[in-house]
């Protein structure tokens, strides 16, 4: 059976389960970059080597994170293949295929003196006063003001906890 036809049959499945809208076109998106890489071929064709060439390809244009939900679907869409009830594939082309590692992104954090710094930038000031003040927050917290918001009020309450 051709790879088209068994994901319109996956996407019918996903749809029964009541899987989101989003979710579903998702799914039905990332098996067929799949497609367009080994072509509309039949089923059985499909092996190990297909899908770490696809890997391989896919890591020379899209992030890790990005290979990675893609090769969950396609996890998800063979074990569908393979199940007794469908039972369009006696093995799992992806059975043994882990996943790339992903990088992780470190968030910058504020030292005490930082923090101390901008709160004394405050001082004595009303929350309007501070608001409507253009510079009223020193430059180098800027650029990552909303993750430094989120980290003073963390402050904020560990000082008035302890």
């Amino acid at each position: 059976m051709l790879l088209s036809n068994v994901l319109d049959e996956y996407v019918l499945e996903l749809q029964v389960k009541n899987y989101s809208n989003n979710t579903v076109n998702l799914m039905k998106h990332n098996i067929k970059q799949f497609i367009k890489f080994v072509g509309n071929i039949s089923l059985e064709e499909i092996n190990k080597v297909d899908i770490k060439k696809f890997i391989v390809e896919q890591q020379n244009h899209v992030k890790s994170n990005t290979v990675n939900s893609r090769l969950k679907n396609l996890r998800s869409f063979f074990v569908y293949c393979t199940d007794s009830e469908q039972g369009y594939l006696n093995e799992n082309p992806m059975a043994g295929v882990s996943l790339l590692m992903e990088t992780k992104t470190v968030m910058k954090t504020y030292s005490v003196k930082n923090v101390k710094a901008l709160l004394n930038s405050m001082k004595g000031k009303d929350f309007l006063t501070v608001r409507n003040k253009k510079g009223a927050i020193p430059n180098r917290f800027a650029p990552d003001l909303y993750s430094f918001l989120i980290e003073i009020s963390c402050w904020i309450l560990y000082l008035m906890i302890c």
